[in-house]
């Protein structure tokens, strides 16, 4: 697009009625243009604030790139708004706090550096992106998020020290983590592989302990896991936890949460009612698998492309992609992968568990996948290519079929002939020995004896034997 589209399409696109197509078609010009964004902004106090979760149904034939689409231009727009926020140098005012500066920002929050002053220490306080302005759902997320943190406390989970409204904007502080995310150390390369299963390990322990106090995480990612000065990883970011066995009333079935390339097959799948604690399992091993490799288990060049892989392949070998890579660690990771849950580890303390024991260096209780079975895996995920392929299969084993069949039968009909050719030959020399006693016996035959023996002679080289082969 060349130009800049008119309120009323910019209305459509924050109120969510704008067509799929014509999302598709926007959101290059929307992520990058500063001035649609800056009117999406104000126009936003007028219409509902901008949605980063669409509602969608199992009937929407892509539901994915509607909601990925919409996330990234509200990114965009947070973006532009923290550029403005950075260069006025503003900052909020919350009682009680001493704000800094900025540490990050998301979809939905903005996270600075601030002094707690009843307690003298340094605080990470988040608050909500868009402020007084926002939505009665985005308010509910993030008093969900605040509350699930701050029923945690977990070396290993960042802790939530105060949540409050200030001048009507909600706000929470938690533990200020300094260090980096595991995103950031990914980009700087690959963990060795014990200090990546001994991270991963820690990281299985805080959402085991999270899963016993009812919390299940659904948006476990490098960017939410913060890594302290001495390689501690912490867990962040509950803007996704649900309580266990608890309906989710914000997220409806077809909706799909998460982040594409660490979120499992039933979000993918929009199958809210499924997700649980084996999705976190999952991530957990989509986290391994990042940190063996430098790479998810799954990515493509858009969302609807991961998503489809995330439902429907197998994820490559993290042998193939890090020789370094153990095969009892690659096992732990793989299982961790498996589409369906039940095939998963049962729970993140087994998981935990069984990393504990890679370590100990004693065996692990997972098995590596047999080649049949993935064969099978493989016929269910594509039924086309395997009929196509056990057509050809059944055609070729039919063709050597019947053309052993004739070979056996040619065969046999040799076998027979060259039976009958002896029979014969048996009974010539007979009938032969027997003629020539006979006229051996009569005076002046001798000239018919040789006439005999000459057309003997001709008869045997008609059938490759000769008179050497008989006994006169």
């Amino acid at each position: 697009m060349s130009h800049c589209p008119d309120d009323n399409l910019l209305i459509e696109v924050l109120q969510g009625t704008i067509s799929s197509s014509d999302l598709q078609e926007l959101e290059p010009h929307l992520s990058d243009c500063e001035a649609c964004q800056s009117r999406m902004e104000k126009l936003s106090e007028q219409t509902e604030t901008i949605k980063t979760v669409l509602n969608l149904d199992h009937e929407t034939s892509h539901p994915q790139w509607e909601t990925h689409i919409a996330d990234r231009i509200a990114a965009a727009i947070a973006e532009n708004g923290l550029k403005r926020i950075a260069k006025t140098g503003f900052m909020p005012a919350v009682e009680g706090y001493e704000i800094e500066s900025i540490i990050a920002h998301g979809g939905m929050g903005i996270v600075y550096l601030a002094r707690q002053i009843n307690a003298d220490r340094k605080v990470a306080l988040k608050m909500m992106l868009y402020g007084q302005q926002a939505d009665v759902e985005e308010v509910q997320r993030f008093q969900i998020e605040a509350q699930a943190a701050a029923k945690l406390t977990h070396q290993f989970i960042v802790p939530v020290f105060d949540v409050g409204v200030s001048d009507g904007q909600h706000y929470f502080s938690m533990g200020f983590i300094s260090g980096t995310s595991l995103k950031e150390l990914l980009q700087n390369g690959l963990l060795p592989t014990r200090e990546a299963a001994e991270m991963i390990r820690k990281i299985s322990a805080a959402i085991a302990y999270a899963h016993e106090e009812g919390i299940v995480h659904r948006d476990l990612k490098p960017g939410n896991i913060l890594v302290d000065h001495h390689g501690d990883p912490h867990v962040t970011d509950f803007g996704l936890a649900k309580q266990v066995n608890q309906n989710d009333q914000l997220t409806k079935t077809g909706q799909v949460i998460g982040t594409p390339s660490f979120m499992s097959p039933e979000q993918a799948r929009g199958q809210v009612s499924e997700i649980g604690t084996l999705s976190d399992v999952y991530s957990i091993g989509a986290l391994l698998y990042a940190t063996l490799t430098g790479r998810p288990p799954f990515q493509s060049d858009n969302a609807v492309k991961t998503i489809m892989q995330v439902i429907e392949d197998p994820p490559v070998s993290p042998r193939v992609l890090n020789p370094e890579v153990s095969r009892d660690l690659e096992t732990i990771c793989l299982k961790c992968l498996e589409k369906n849950p039940a095939s998963r580890y049962q729970s993140a303390e087994e998981l935990k568990l069984e990393l504990k024991r890679y370590l100990d260096g004693l065996p692990i209780l997972a098995r590596p996948v047999s080649a049949p079975v993935k064969l099978w895996r493989w016929c269910v995920r594509k039924p086309a290519l395997a009929g196509m392929m056990v057509s050809v299969v059944v055609s070729l084993l039919i063709g050597t079929a019947v053309s052993t069949y004739f070979a056996i039968l040619a065969n046999q009909r040799a076998e027979r002939a060259d039976e009958g050719i002896r029979v014969a030959l048996t009974s010539l020399e007979t009938i032969i020995e027997t003629v020539q006693r006979k006229l051996y016996q009569v005076p002046g035959a001798s000239k018919i004896r040789r006439d005999l023996l000459k057309v003997v002679d001709s008869i045997l080289k008609c059938t490759g034997f000769g008179f050497e082969q008989f006994v006169w």
